[in-house]
């Protein structure tokens, strides 16, 4: 699974692997968090 994670104004961009030895969590690179305007923001 590909899923980003808010960390105050930036987010890591992760992906996350089920193996024989639980969820592995690796950093695929930093992006900006930028919240949706209009219709479909808040």
């Amino acid at each position: 699974m590909i899923a980003p994670v808010r960390t105050g104004d930036t987010q890591d961009l992760v992906v996350l692997e089920k193996t024989a030895k639980g969820i592995q969590i690796n950093l695929i690179c930093q992006v900006l968090y930028v919240p949706l305007q209009g219709v479909y923001g808040s």
